[in-house]
């Protein structure tokens, strides 16, 4: 799982993730400012994108 700021940056990533049916993840993201993030997660099927938004 990586998360990237609007102009590309990696701001958070967590690997080796295992996942079985659903997953739920909390992330703590506080500190970054408003905006829209990509949330990327790869598997060995492929790749999802997520953007989301961080308001306060």
């Amino acid at each position: 799982m990586q998360i990237f700021n609007k102009i590309g940056q990696m701001i958070y990533e967590k690997r080796k993730i295992r996942v079985q049916g659903q997953f739920k993840q909390q992330i703590d993201l506080r500190p970054i400012p408003v905006g829209i993030y990509t949330v990327v997660l790869r598997s060995a099927e492929g790749v999802m994108l997520r953007k989301v938004l961080i308001s306060q």
